[in-house]
């Protein structure tokens, strides 16, 4: 599934950086975290819009998804977002999930010396 072809609502896409310079394994993770958000969104969310953006420096690689479908009080973690979680604990960054306002994902990866991106040295 991309989001061009996600025909459940319609889906806002901004990014701001270079992705061209990115590691692999790091797409990965946006594409994967993306996907099961969306299928997250179409199974649960009601939602009648998402929006998604990424942003990109030399500090920090931020992806932000929210849907303005219905709020729950209890977020139950099943395989989806706990697969979310793992991927993004795995290479150092951080989740953040709200459900009082349609449904908020934040994954943050901080990085120093430039290490997500091809060709480029830790410090």
């Amino acid at each position: 599934m991309n989001i061009h072809n996600f025909s459940f609502c319609p889906v806002e896409f901004k990014f701001t950086g270079d992705f061209n310079k990115l590691k692999p394994n790091y797409i990965e993770i946006i594409a994967s975290n993306i996907k099961e958000a969306l299928t997250n969104a179409a199974k649960y969310s009601k939602a009648s819009k998402i929006y998604i953006s990424i942003d990109i420096n030399e500090v920090y690689l931020r992806l932000y998804i929210k849907n303005n479908g219905v709020s729950c009080s209890n977020i139950k973690e099943g395989l989806g977002l706990s697969g979310m979680r793992e991927r993004v604990n795995n290479v150092g960054g951080s989740i953040s999930i709200d459900s009082h306002d349609g449904f908020i994902i934040v994954c943050v990866i901080p990085f120093s010396g430039g290490e997500i991106f091809e060709g480029s040295n830790s410090r």
